[in-house]
């Protein structure tokens, strides 16, 4: 719809159909549309008056470092086991990530 925003879904032959072995990923990664498979990208997008969709973001706190995808939640979670109390990982640039920790 015209300016809102919303998630970008991409189907078709080349997307595969399922986490292997991990019912719980496949719910949440992939949509039921009439009986066609779509996976959730987890990109956000805005449609201008032109048609033209405009990157927002991620509805997710993952992030790309050196061509890999990286769920900085995860990180998080891995500090907090720990006798940190409170946390937040950001990328800090291209190369770095930095954890600022309590």
């Amino acid at each position: 719809m015209l300016g809102q925003e919303a998630e970008v879904l991409m189907a078709g032959v080349g997307i595969f159909a399922a986490y292997h072995g991990r019912h719980d990923l496949t719910a949440k990664a992939f949509l039921n549309v009439n009986n066609e498979i779509f996976y959730r990208t987890g990109d956000l997008v805005r449609m201008d008056s032109n048609g033209l969709l405009h990157y927002q973001g991620r509805k997710d706190h993952q992030i790309k470092l050196h061509g890999q995808r990286i769920e900085l939640g995860e990180i998080e979670q891995c500090l907090l086991n720990t006798s940190i109390s409170a946390c937040v990982v950001v990328k800090w640039d291209d190369d770095h990530l930095v954890a600022y920790v309590q």
